[in-house]
Order: structure tokens, then C-alpha cells, then sequence
């Protein structure tokens, strides 16, 4: 009897003590919740939601945001991303890597249907075609520039675009292993070219613009879970075809909508490659 008693008394102590844990637990919790309601909007998302409305760190507050949303502004960027045309891959000369003839006929086309975009989105003018230094991009921006009238001096070159390794993809890709450290180095410059390239229209912008960025297949990849706020680490989940077209606009509130992915209709099936 005795041994039964000490046992009931031990449980009591074991309950007693896990309840006031759980109270503890709960008055934590309730303080959380009141220290997140009462936190700055730029901190906190709207109304619970998993995307987070300042991600590029220029909100203008919650009630200036809605405003601009119930105003319907029409102060939008449009951003379409080019992949550069096929090239000489397996080229170790990085300076050799150039487009192949297919690879050229691809940038024509893609400029032919920047051209008509030009005249869809009239009268927003494009007002950048910035490019990475790689060759091959090189090649496919300046034959793009001469499709659509625009002189290859307006090309502005950005290193910070050319090819990487942004992030370490999941599930991993049975045939491409870069070392760590590749990850690292190019993730923190990928990463900077996104914040660079991607956020809400300027307090000072009052019109529309349209920006066209010829670079690379994990680098546009990339970018677009980034500015989704999806995983980043599913970029290798999807491809994008040689010359396919990937736009995205930002409104003035920061809402991003992914127009189209790795779009290649205007391109005839026989020119569609992705190595």
C-alpha cells in the first residue's frame, strides 16, 4: 500500500508539474501573438499570409500598399527573361562557347517577337536591355538589339547575371556535382543580382516599364522561385528551352505575378532546343 502511494504521489508531482508547463507554454504563446498583431506592418505579413509583403524591403506601410492595390496603379515593371541561344557546350574554352548556327537563328527569332511585344505593350517603352558577360548571352543580346532596332551600346553588361550555381537544388541533379564552395560563391552573387533586379516599382517611377534581361537557365530559374517566395531549392525542378521567354511584373504594392515560364510558342517546334 505503502508503494502505492508513493507512486500516486510521484504521479501527481510528474501532472502538476507538466500542467504548469503547458500554462507556461500557453502564456507564451498568447504574448507571441500579441507581440506579432502589434508589430510594424514592413515586419509582419498581411492578414497571416505566408507571403511577405515588404520581401524587398520598400513598402510603403500597410494602408499605402492598399491603397495603391483598391487604386488599381498602374505604375507595373515588366521584366521578360531571356535565355541565351544553344551554344558550343562542351567547348572548355569559356571563350569558345558560342553560339552554335541554330543558336543565332533562335536569338533572331526571339528578337522578332521582342519587337512585336514592344508594339504590345505601346506605349511603355523598353527602357534597359541589360545582358551578362558571358559570350554566349553577349551574342544572343546583341542579335536580339539588332532585331528590334536598338543600338548594341544600350546594352548595359552585368557580371553579377552570368551562370552559376545559386543554391543547392533538392531533389539533387544525378549528373551536375559543383563543389560547396560554388555553391557559396555564386549563390551570394546570384542572390545580389536578384535583389539588384527584383523589387517594386521606385516611389519616383510614374509610368510603366518594360526590361529585358538576357542571361542564363539556373539564373532565371532562380529568380523566379525568389521573387514567389517558393522554395528556392526546387530551381532545378524545372527547364527552360534556348530563347524561351520567362516575364514577370511587380506592381507598385509588391505583388509579383509570373506571366509565363520558359515560353517558346512563337519559336517553330524544329528550332526548340535546351543543350
Amino acid at each position: 500500500l505503502s508503494t502505492l502511494h508513493l507512486k500516486f504521489t510521484m504521479l501527481s508531482k510528474y501532472f502538476r508539474y507538466a500542467l504548469s508547463l503547458s500554462a507556461a507554454a500557453l502564456k507564451n504563446h498568447i504574448d507571441l501573438d500579441k507581440k506579432n498583431s502589434m508589430s510594424d506592418y514592413n515586419s509582419q505579413n498581411h492578414n497571416g499570409s505566408v507571403w511577405d509583403f515588404n520581401w524587398d524591403k520598400r513598402s510603403r506601410g500597410k494602408e499605402m500598399d492598399a491603397n495603391l492595390k483598391k487604386a488599381n496603379s498602374k505604375v507595373v515593371r515588366h521584366i521578360i527573361m531571356i535565355r541565351h541561344g544553344q551554344y558550343y557546350q562542351r567547348k572548355e574554352d569559356s571563350s569558345e562557347r558560342i553560339l552554335t548556327e541554330l543558336g543565332r537563328k533562335q536569338a533572331e527569332v526571339c528578337g522578332d517577337r521582342i519587337r512585336k511585344l514592344i508594339k504590345y505593350f505601346h506605349p511603355v517603352q523598353l527602357t534597359t536591355l541589360f545582358a551578362s558577360t558571358m559570350i554566349r548571352a553577349d551574342q544572343t543580346a546583341r542579335i536580339i538589339c539588332e532585331r528590334i532596332g536598338m543600338p548594341v551600346e544600350k546594352i548595359s553588361y552585368d557580371p553579377l547575371l552570368e551562370e552559376g550555381a545559386p543554391v543547392e537544388p533538392e531533389p539533387p541533379k544525378y549528373n551536375w556535382y559543383p563543389e560547396e564552395k560554388k555553391f557559396y560563391e555564386d549563390g551570394a552573387r546570384i542572390e545580389a543580382a536578384f535583389r539588384k533586379y527584383f523589387h517594386r516599382p521606385e516611389p519616383s517611377q510614374k509610368e510603366p516599364t518594360l526590361e529585358v534581361i538576357v542571361c542564363h537557365a539556373n539564373v532565371i530559374r532562380f529568380f523566379v522561385m525568389r521573387a514567389l517566395q517558393l522554395p528556392t531549392k526546387a530551381w532545378a525542378r524545372m527547364n527552360l528551352a534556348h530563347c524561351s521567354l520567362t516575364y514577370v511584373r511587380i506592381l507598385e504594392n509588391g505583388e509579383v505575378n509570373l506571366v509565363y515560364l520558359g515560353d517558346t510558342g512563337y519559336m517553330p517546334i524544329d528550332m526548340v532546343s535546351y543543350r
